[in-house]
């Protein structure tokens, strides 16, 4: 049964001075003086810094650029264990490697990683959270006199809390900040949506703004675009009684329109995806899952086909009539299909790996600095056609497919809703390919997708499925908060969602 959590708002809310000060500032100065975060963007830290260097207005730019830098970070190690949830990879390699291919139920932590095949992101994305938290608190009290840049400084703080809090609202069965009382999945997006309002207001306010290192490329909007696309993601992800709002902000992106996450020079923030994924050989890309003898699937009691649907992202297709699934959930291919064309969105090149031969991997990204896409015009375009349904979704992927030079859709009945839904979903899976993105619809969506829940093992090497759907926080949250204990493990999440605990 799921346990019914009433948090009063002022403990969810993290606007004005939930934070613990101590806190925050042990964490700030572990970020500033642990690992450089790419020069955080380029401002270097004084020699010597203290607590009280960094409370005050000197120290506003440095501090804000520090929560840009945490996030990028963590959102580097996020995207390529997104690669395993969402079925990409299977692991040849156990050494270094975090598990995300096998499905792990919590993640690592620690500082940022200064190796690029570090994968860290629950650290990363709490402490730009944290820092978000106290940094707005001082902001405020300051006057523009004080600060140099203080409005947009405001706006940048809030946009960043608000993507932070969106991860670990969208992915985590549950979450507590700073010790404070277990919040439900749903609360913590409900957090991550007041700040996103918070960033549009303050965005709004200055007329528009653009992205630390060109984050924002448009030729007409800059971070506000952003902002609002942030926040229809987060409706999205609280689930359809939010969905009027999701589809209100999406229709504000414009075509074209994407927010990176930007890759610096450092390589705690360069692209892992690429570095793990496709340099160094760790794990290769799955063909359709067809190993699976586990249960049935426990949402629907339904016995899972061989193979699973959606699985496979070797010799993607799409036939002339627009068709890249079919009517049994399985992927149109070329192998199978001879007048099927190449899907040109999900690449794949053969090289050598760690121990297993010669197998493919990744080709979306083909540099450590290749940028990733945060806020993307393709993924609310497929909201878009997910909230609006029949003609209208399929006006929608045709528009993707148009950009893309792929096949138009025109054998879908726009009153077929099955149709139409497994139609957004396939574009989906190959349209935000390696984005950090596909596996929130599979969370969304368990009656259709599977999750091996702590059963069997991965295809090579043997290795132990884990228990992941949603995540759990790591162990020590449980058992250092004075709130809650281990037993509150998936209690913040609906049943469909949650993850199975392996100790």
């Amino acid at each position: 049964m799921q346990r019914e959590m009433n948090v009063p708002a002022e403990e969810v809310r993290g606007l004005k001075g939930r934070v613990a000060r101590g806190a925050i500032l042990a964490a700030s100065l572990g970020v500033l003086a642990g690992c450089d975060l790419g020069n955080l963007l380029e401002v270097s830290a004084p020699d010597v810094i203290t607590a009280e260097s960094l409370d005050t207005p000197g120290a506003a730019q440095l501090m804000v650029n520090s929560i840009v830098a945490q996030f990028e970070c963590g959102f580097s190690g996020f995207t390529f264990e997104e690669m395993g949830k969402s079925d990409t990879l299977d692991r040849v390699n156990g050494a270094g490697v975090s598990g995300s291919e096998t499905y792990r139920l919590d993640t690592t932590t620690g500082a940022c990683p200064e190796s690029p095949a570090g994968y860290s992101y629950y650290t990363q994305f709490q402490l730009t959270r944290r820092i978000a938290m106290r940094q707005h608190e001082l902001l405020e009290g300051w006057t523009n006199q004080q600060v140099a840049n203080r409005e947009p400084l405001l706006a940048t703080t809030s946009f960043y809390g608000a993507a932070a809090l969106a991860q670990l609202g969208e992915f985590f069965c549950e979450m507590a900040f700073d010790g404070g009382p277990l919040m439900t999945r749903d609360e913590t997006l409900a957090v991550a949506e007041e700040w996103a309002t918070q960033a549009i207001d303050e965005i709004t306010a200055l007329g528009d703004i653009g992205g630390p290192n060109n984050a924002s490329r448009s030729t007409t909007s800059g971070m506000l675009t952003g902002a609002y696309g942030l926040r229809a993601r987060i409706r999205w992800a609280r689930g359809s009684s939010h969905w009027p709002g999701a589809l209100s902000d999406a229709n504000r992106v414009t075509q074209g329109y994407t927010y990176f996450v930007t890759r610096e020079t450092a390589p705690s923030r360069w692209n892992k995806s690429y570095h793990a994924g496709t340099s160094v050989g760790v794990s290769f890309v799955m063909g359709p899952f067809t190993h699976w003898t586990g249960p049935a699937n426990p949402v629907t009691g339904q016995e899972w086909p061989n193979p699973i649907p959606f699985t496979g992202y070797l010799n993607l297709g799409i036939l002339p009539d627009g068709r890249a699934i079919g009517e049994d959930m399985y992927p149109i291919t070329t192998t199978a299909n001879a007048t099927a064309v190449p899907d040109t969105r999900v690449k794949t090149i053969n090289r050598t790996l760690q121990g297993a031969g010669t197998r493919p991997v990744p080709n979306k990204y083909t540099a450590d600095t290749d940028d990733h896409p945060l806020v993307s015009w393709n993924d609310m375009w497929l909201i878009r056609a997910e909230i609006e349904g029949g003609q209208a979704a399929i006006d929608r992927v045709n528009e993707i497919r148009t950009a893309r030079g792929l096949p138009l859709v025109t054998y879908a009945s726009p009153s077929n809703a099955d149709q139409i839904e497994n139609m957004i979903f396939e574009e989906r899976r190959r349209d935000l390919w390696i984005e950090g993105r596909f596996w929130g619809t599979k969370i969304q969506n368990t009656d259709k997708f599977w999750f091996p829940r702590a059963v069997g093992e991965s295809l090579l090497n043997s290795y132990r499925y884990g228990g992941g759907v949603t995540l759990i926080m790591p162990e020590a949250e449980y058992d250092l908060n004075q709130n809650f204990g281990r037993e509150a493990r998936t209690t913040g999440c609906p049943d469909s969602m949650k993850p199975t605990l392996v100790d």
